[in-house]
């Protein structure tokens, strides 16, 4: 019994941060923002790891930071610490990333401008997906850009009618 209850503690807790906290706007900005600068950076920064060969030695290995994932010793060394390493990195085309990065330790985070949720009707249509996929995400992507754009004409037409 004292198993059942830790356990559904363990997830009502776990439920709880996920609704809290891991959605939470400013937590999602500042997550979207690091994935822009790790893909703002991929292409210039490696990281080292090593990874065993068929003569079972052990062999230094490069990776990209989108390829870390697929050695262990690189994806364990792919922790905080990267955003420093990419800013200390002098290379002028990390410039983006560097920009990225001081607008993010400022506290700049992104702002959400638009929102929307998923229909009933769409959810369903997504979930259900097994032939041209692709189109069909871009499809609801641009109708979802459509909208947005449609509403921010909308609210420039009413600022400019307050303006007069």
């Amino acid at each position: 019994k004292k198993r059942v209850v830790k356990t559904m503690d363990f997830f009502k807790t776990r439920f709880r941060l996920h609704t809290d906290l891991y959605t939470h706007k400013t937590c999602v900005a500042a997550e979207l923002m690091v994935c822009d600068i790790l893909l703002l950076a991929d292409p210039y920064i490696t990281i080292r790891g090593s990874s065993m060969n068929n003569n079972s030695t052990a062999e230094t290995v490069l990776a990209k930071i989108s390829k870390a994932v697929n050695c262990a010793e690189t994806y364990l060394r792919l922790d905080d610490s990267i955003i420093d390493i990419i800013l200390a990195t002098p290379n002028p085309k990390l410039k983006p990333a560097h920009d990225l990065i001081h607008r993010f330790q400022s506290r700049k985070l992104y702002k959400c401008i638009f929102s929307e949720r998923l229909k009933k009707q769409r959810d369903s249509r997504l979930w259900n997906m097994n032939e041209n996929v692709e189109e069909t995400l871009l499809t609801e992507i641009l109708q979802i850009r459509d909208q947005m754009l449609l509403l921010q004409q909308q609210q420039q037409q009413q600022q400019q009618q307050q303006q007069k």
